[in-house]
């Protein structure tokens, strides 16, 4: 039996597996990191009636991004993270508040231009906040091995009519 040697890959035939190697590497941690930045619950289609109370609705439209954040109510931190495409519901206590977003600590390279909105919450309504990214960019290296991201984003939140963003969220997913 004679078997003949298979020719050893070139430079060139290593260097570009070793570039596919890592295109596919950093492909699936992107994947990967905008899964986290995805929300899992379900659609939203039409919200629930609204009992008592009062309520402050913080949605994000779906954007480029994966960056996600956490939301503070009056300085303290809302129960559910601001994703992408995401819809979270917050009962309020009738009166003055203030929301604000802060990057999560899972994007260190990253920054946000953000700024906060303040609002009167009356009993039997919602206000709608809406987190917008408004313009910046996302890079994703892989250095050695390491794949990191980072980005610059400007980010809008503002209050919006009801009107408007009931025609907004039913696409969106509540956050858990």
């Amino acid at each position: 039996m004679n078997h003949a040697a298979s020719p050893s890959p070139t430079e060139s035939e290593v260097n570009r597996m070793r570039a596919y190697k890592t295109s596919v590497a950093t492909l699936v941690a992107a994947a990967a990191l905008a899964g986290c930045a995805m929300p899992t619950g379900p659609k939203v289609g039409q919200l629930p009636t609204l009992q008592d109370g009062a309520q402050l609705v913080v949605y994000r439209p779906k954007d480029n991004a994966s960056l996600y954040f956490q939301g503070l109510l009056d300085g303290k931190p809302i129960p559910d993270d601001v994703k992408n495409a995401s819809l979270s519901l917050n009962n309020v206590s009738p009166g003055s508040h203030s929301f604000t977003i802060r990057l999560s600590s899972a994007f260190p390279s990253s920054s946000v231009y953000a700024n906060s909105v303040s609002f009167n919450a009356e009993n039997g309504r919602r206000v709608f906040v809406r987190v917008a990214l408004d313009g910046g960019s996302e890079t994703i290296r892989n250095i050695g091995g390491s794949i990191t991201v980072s980005g610059s984003y400007d980010y809008r939140i503002e209050v919006v009519p009801a009107a408007q963003a009931e025609s907004e969220i039913a696409e969106l997913r509540y956050v858990r």
